[in-house]
Parts: structure tokens; C-alpha cells; sequence
């Protein structure tokens, strides 16, 4: 085992925890907004109370299924999602191998962190692309387009979001 390669480990670390968080928040900016098919004010959603802010995300997930029909696959990348985040977040012991003190452990810490940031990806950018929607709806203009993430939100992501989602019917 190389220093470095604990290093890197522990930044990807550091660099996966940011990626969950800004998720996280666009799940919540598309409970508040977009799925309310609101016009509210940006600022408002860091005006929200202190309990909405400290609700899990889990429960985050649980209001997106009352709003929604969720396709099948989608649905299972989004418990993924919730499971491995809640591994990462509370017992990252529990991940098979575990360990940053040694070779195996730190493959096995790097194959975790890995699938962990490609269902992050892939869960932020069926998120992001509600919200392209929602900002073109209302008029709000993209300045984020030439980014690498948000070209793929753009040109893949808006072209296939029906496949994930579709109107609540109700019953």
C-alpha cells in the first residue's frame, strides 16, 4: 500500500460526500419547486424551516413517491442510492473489506466509493433534468450549459426523463 494510495482514497472521500449532498439537494429543489410546479423564489429554499432541512432523505423519497409514478429501475436506483449513502454516512464498516490501512481495504474502499459515485451521477442528473424543465417552463435562463455535467443533463438526460418518472394517477 501506497501513501497515495490512502490519500486518494481519503480525498475521494472528501469529493463523493459533496456530490451526495448537492443531490440532496436537488431532490429537495424538486419537491419544493418542481413537483409542486411552483414559481416561488429560489431564495425560498434556503428560507425552509430547520425541521425540513434535518428530514432524511429517506423521507425526502417517500414524499417523491406520493407526487410521482416512479418506473420500476428507477425506483431500485433510488433505494440504492438511499442504502449506499446510508453505509457511506453511518457504518462504512459494513462495506465488505473495508479498510485504508491496507491493500485489499483500500480496493475495497475504492470499488464502494466508485459505484457509489456512478448511482450518484445518475441519480443527480434524472434530478437536474427536472429541473431543466422546470427553469425553462418558467423562463429562468441556463448558465451552466457548457459544463461537461450539465451538457450530459442536456443532451441525454432531458431526452429520456419520461422514462423515469410519469403523473401521479390517482386511485
Amino acid at each position: 500500500m501506497s501513501a497515495m494510495d490512502k490519500v486518494h482514497v481519503l480525498a475521494r472521500i472528501g469529493l463523493v460526500l459533496l456530490r451526495i449532498q448537492a443531490v440532496e439537494n436537488v431532490i429537495l429543489l424538486c419537491l419544493t419547486f418542481v413537483f409542486k410546479n411552483s414559481t416561488k423564489q429560489w431564495d425560498k429554499l434556503h428560507a425552509k424551516d430547520e425541521a425540513t432541512r434535518k428530514q432524511t432523505l429517506g423521507f425526502f423519497l417517500t414524499e417523491l413517491r406520493k407526487r410521482v409514478e416512479l418506473n420500476k429501475s428507477f425506483d431500485k436506483d433510488l433505494e440504492s442510492f438511499l442504502s449506499m449513502r446510508n453505509t457511506f454516512v453511518h457504518r462504512l464498516s459494513d462495506v465488505p473489506g473495508w479498510d485504508v490501512e491496507t491493500q485489499a481495504g483500500l480496493m475495497a474502499a475504492h470499488k464502494f466509493l466508485t459505484e457509489l459515485d456512478d448511482t450518484t451521477d445518475h441519480v443527480g442528473k434524472v434530478f437536474h433534468a427536472f429541473v431543466r424543465l422546470w427553469e425553462n417552463h418558467n423562463g429562468i435562463e441556463n448558465t451552466d450549459s457548457d459544463h461537461p455535467y450539465f451538457k450530459d443533463v442536456d443532451e441525454t438526460y432531458l431526452k429520456i426523463l419520461p422514462t423515469f418518472f410519469s403523473p401521479k394517477v390517482d386511485e
